[in-house]
């Protein structure tokens, strides 16, 4: 299974309060996943929210993410957002152009969706999710996200993460352990808010030396099917068994 590992925290001082900044990592096995896009401009590349909602679909490997639905939003633009990245089932959600963005006195924003993540090969075992590149300024700014995973759409009997980042805490996601099911629901919901002038948060920012940051992240573990390999002796009287057999033939036909 995916580790989640964290990359290291960043506090500045400032005229307008303090900056914390941090971004959250996953350790890949292995390289670029093979993607097929369904229904998408940016074909086995990236699909945008609009895209997914109107019935597209991606798959990363053996795993496939389907039924898009957003659940409530609250002044999002979901033409900026997009999922990408894809590494050995393992995915992303991007903001672009800021939009998971606040700033000032009483100013919030936030978006819960939904998919259905189906396994078309081995069993779901374990799915890791978390916040990504996240930025807050001033004690009065909070980022939470809350994601609950279900065998029907809208349940969370198979548990659920938290995350939480604000000046003083940071609750970066998790890991749920699921029954070896080939299908299950996820429900991610993100919400940002400030209540002082001068103070903001942002998901998915852009932070360097790391780049391009996301907003939430998602990497699932599949049962691993082990290989069975014919002990020496087993292997042996296969080979006696055998030679048995022709010798016994070859007795029957020219005996």
């Amino acid at each position: 299974m995916n580790q989640l590992k964290l990359l290291p925290n960043f506090a500045i001082a400032g005229a307008v309060g303090t900056i914390s900044v941090i971004g959250l990592g996953i350790n890949h096995s292995s390289a670029q996943a093979a993607v097929v896009t369904n229904g998408c401009a940016a074909v086995d590349e990236f699909c945008t929210f609009p895209e997914l909602l109107s019935g597209a679909s991606i798959q990363i490997d053996n795993v496939l993410l389907t039924d898009w639905n957003i659940v409530s939003n609250n002044s999002v633009n979901l033409n900026n957002l997009e999922v990408g990245q894809f590494f050995d089932n393992f995915f992303n959600v991007f903001a672009r152009n800021q939009e998971l963005f606040i700033a000032g006195f009483g100013a919030s924003k936030g978006l819960s969706y939904e998919f259905q993540v189906t396994s078309l090969a081995e069993d779901i075992d374990g799915i890791s999710t978390g916040l990504g590149f996240r930025r807050v300024v001033g004690p009065t700014s909070i980022i939470t996200g809350n994601t609950i995973f279900g065998t029907t759409q809208g349940s969370n009997d198979l548990g659920s993460v938290d995350s939480i980042f604000r000046l003083g805490q940071n609750l970066p996601g998790g890991t749920i352990e699921v029954p070896e099911l080939n299908n299950l629901w996820v429900r991610n919901t993100l919400s940002l808010s400030t209540n002082f002038f001068g103070n903001s948060a942002q998901l998915s920012a852009t932070i360097p030396p790391f780049g391009e940051g996301d907003a939430s992240r998602f990497s699932v573990s599949l049962v691993e099917i082990p290989v069975t390999t014919p002990e020496p002796n087993m292997i042996l009287s296969f080979m006696i068994l055998g030679g048995l057999f022709l010798t016994k033939n070859c007795k029957n036909k020219f005996g």
